[in-house]
């Protein structure tokens, strides 16, 4: 069968976001992680569809994170790199440094589901030249930082004020998932899967 579409995830939870931009908040529960990954997955397995998760090693660090992680995995999606820290302004990071981000979330989804991520997504598509090299000396197959568009910085502003904020701070793309499900019926009728 031949790839008609791409469906992807960047797992980046709240500390993974905050983390990146120098924050820290000591009593963070990761409830949204595992929030989101009931809705998603759910839709995923109605619609039998395959899809690649991009995540933050550093939120692999949790127990809980892992072996929802884990069982992601054991559904038949890829797991992929999308660094250690997600540190925003990445492009930025001298070449050590880079490796090190790579190479650290490389370590821990091994560890975690067996297997080295083959994919790269860099925290806010924001990747230079010389990843590309270190993603080949890296043997990486793939890296899907670029979201090709001007609109960009709007694309980016759409996605944050479209989320709905519970009363806890969790961010949902819509309390009962009917976005992603809506989305999921157009895709199915729209591809022969």
């Amino acid at each position: 069968m031949r790839l008609k579409g791409a469906i992807t995830f960047d797992i980046d939870s709240l500390d993974s976001i905050f983390r990146g931009r120098g924050l820290k908040n000591k009593s963070y529960s990761y409830r949204e992680f595992s929030l989101g990954f009931d809705i998603v997955l759910d839709i995923l397995k109605e619609f039998n569809i395959k899809a690649t998760f991009f995540v933050v090693g550093q939120d692999l660090v949790h127990k809980r994170n892992r072996e929802i992680i884990k069982e992601v995995w054991k559904q038949g999606h890829e797991i992929a790199n999308h660094t250690m820290r997600h540190i925003q302004g990445f492009c930025y990071l001298s070449k050590q440094e880079k490796i090190n981000e790579l190479k650290e979330a490389e370590q821990i989804i091994v560890n975690v589901v067996g297997e080295r991520p083959r994919g790269f997504r860099a925290p806010g598509w924001n990747v230079d030249d010389s990843m590309i090299n270190i993603l080949k000396e890296g043997e990486y197959l793939y890296d899907s930082s670029i979201f090709p568009s001007f609109l960009n910085p709007l694309l980016k502003y759409l996605c944050v004020s479209t989320a709905i904020f519970s009363s806890n701070s969790t961010i949902w793309m819509n309390k009962k998932g009917e976005k992603f499900h809506g989305f999921f019926k157009r895709l199915q009728q729209s591809f022969t899967f």
